[in-house]
């Protein structure tokens, strides 16, 4: 277990400095484990909770950000889309 820890910090360092999101990937299990590590639990639900949590958040986030985006804001992000698929 602690093996995977480390391999899990190594591959984070390479990742996030390039790639933020992808190196998120990497610590949520390296963070499971280490809990584990700390306390394991016979039928523990964190896995579950962790996924029903990240769920419930990025939904919260996406509500708010539309909520008080402007319409400008809205405008502009249609625009580069635009640009974007143009450039396909």
């Amino acid at each position: 277990m602690v093996t995977a820890i480390v391999l899990f910090q190594f591959v984070t360092e390479l990742i996030i400095g390039f790639n933020y999101a992808l190196g998120q990937i990497t610590v949520t299990p390296m963070a499971l484990l280490m809990t584990h590590l700390v306390a394991p639990a016979a039928n523990s639900n964190l896995p579950v909770e962790r996924v029903i949590d990240t769920i419930v958040g990025a939904a919260l986030g996406i509500v708010l950000a539309l909520i008080f985006s402007s319409a400008d804001d809205r405008a502009y992000f249609l625009r580069r889309q635009k640009k974007l698929r143009a450039r396909r």
